[in-house]
């Protein structure tokens, strides 16, 4: 698979051209803008993330850009949102957006941390803990919580620190840990009744009108999931689930990808 780095062809692509829409920021694999009606228009981006030059969804450096990734994350994140809210799972998702690879999603404050379920030791938590277990080794759907701080390595925080510093309250801890443990389940079965088998995967959480939710994507930029022991990139993964094209009819509205 390609990768180049495309920044001037990407700037061109961007939805602000001609738009209106003010931009807020420009992250790593997404773009993201405030409309005039208070909503926020995501626009997945082919940049990819890294750790040492190669592609891994758990590095924090971009490292290039895959033609056709942006799209496969927005195919993603529609299918995994579709199927989190048919299991009764509340994400700040509303609609598709207005053009190419966008979504409109509900205004949310973000706590800026990262909720990871772990299914298998992999990554980072090998890196940390190598002395006490191998790669692969099974894990009981285990939670940690990282601060989302690029120039900090995104470190590890505990649930007592979240309440002491005053990030999230007691509840919202037991309601980010009990919620990513029953999305993770919903897609880990989704995932095995397809023949493949989920790693690990990350959430991000925000407040929206008073109540957390899942916000921002869920995609391959957010799982590792593996088939036939071979961890998939983006655009494999979407192939493996999506095929070329699928009907949804999921938020009462039909659209085809």
């Amino acid at each position: 698979m390609q990768i180049s780095p495309g920044a001037a062809e990407a700037s061109r692509r961007t939805p602000e051209n001609g738009s209106g829409l003010k931009k807020l920021y420009s992250g790593k694999t997404k773009d993201v803008f405030l409309q005039e009606d208070g909503n926020v228009l995501l626009y997945f981006k082919d940049a990819v993330t890294g750790t040492e030059g190669r592609i891994d969804s758990g590095g924090n450096e971009v490292i290039g850009e895959v033609a056709g990734k942006g799209n496969a994350s927005f195919r993603l994140t529609l299918y995994f949102f579709a199927l989190l809210q048919k299991a009764g799972i509340p994400t700040h998702f509303l609609e598709t957006g207005p053009k190419e690879n966008t979504i409109i999603v509900r205004s949310a404050r973000s706590f800026n941390l990262e909720v990871i379920c772990r299914e298998k030791a992999w990554g980072s938590f090998v890196r940390r803990y190598g002395q006490y277990v191998e790669e692969g080794k099974p894990l009981p759907s285990l939670v940690e919580f990282t601060l989302k701080d690029d120039m900090r390595g995104d470190p590890l925080i505990t649930e007592d620190a979240l309440v002491a510093l005053g990030i999230v309250s007691r509840e919202t801890v037991d309601y980010m840990k009990d919620t990513a443990e029953k999305a993770t389940a919903v897609i880990k079965n989704d995932l095995a009744a397809r023949g493949l088998e989920l790693i690990d995967i990350k959430y991000e959480f925000g407040e929206v009108d008073g109540q957390a939710v899942i916000i921002d994507e869920v995609s391959g930029d957010s799982m590792r999931v593996a088939k036939d022991g071979k961890v998939l990139l983006q655009k494999e993964l979407a192939a493996a689930i999506l095929g070329d094209k699928l009907n949804y009819d999921f938020f009462g509205f039909s659209f085809e990808l």
